[in-house]
C-alpha cells in the first residue's frame, strides 16, 4: 500500500524533519531517497512551509569519508530548494550494528540535537 497520502500529511504539519539514514554506496538509503523524490512533485506545496532540517547520517566508513559529506550536501540542498532551514547535519561511524548504541557520549549529542529544532 502507498503511504504516501499519510506522510505528505505529516510532513507539511511538521515544524521540524530530521533526515536520517545509513550510507548507502556513498548515498542515502532508497526509501530516504523515495520520500525526497516525492518532494520534489510536491514542491510548490512545500516551498516556504518554514521548516526546520537535521540530518543524521550513520556509516561504517571513517567520519573523513566523503560518503558523508555527499548526503549532507544533498539533504542540504534539497532543504535550500524548498526553503527550509538546515539547523543541523551530524555523521556518526559505526563499524558494527550496536557500535553507536553503545557510544553515550554520541546519544547524549543526538538527544541534544532536538532542542535545535525548537
Amino acid at each position: 500500500a502507498d503511504d504516501s497520502p499519510e506522510t505528505n500529511a505529516a510532513v507539511e504539519a511538521a515544524d521540524a524533519i530530521v533526515f536520517a539514514t545509513p550510507v548507502y554506496w556513498w548515498g542515502m538509503s532508497a526509501q530516504m531517497k523515495l520520500l525526497v523524490d516525492k518532494f520534489y512533485a510536491r514542491d510548490v506545496k512545500l516551498r516556504g512551509l518554514n521548516k526546520k532540517v537535521g540530518s543524521i547520517v550513520i556509516g561504517e566508513a571513517e567520519l573523513d569519508d566523503p560518503e558523508y559529506e555527499i548526503i549532507a550536501k544533498q539533504i542540504w540542498c534539497i532543504a535550500d530548494y524548498l526553503g527550509w532551514e538546515t539547523v543541523f547535519q551530524k555523521s556518526y561511524s559505526a563499524d558494527k550494528p550496536k557500535d553507536l548504541a553503545a557510544d553515550e557520549a554520541a546519544l547524549a549529542e543526538i538527544e541534544g540535537l532536538a532542542a535545535l529544532l525548537k
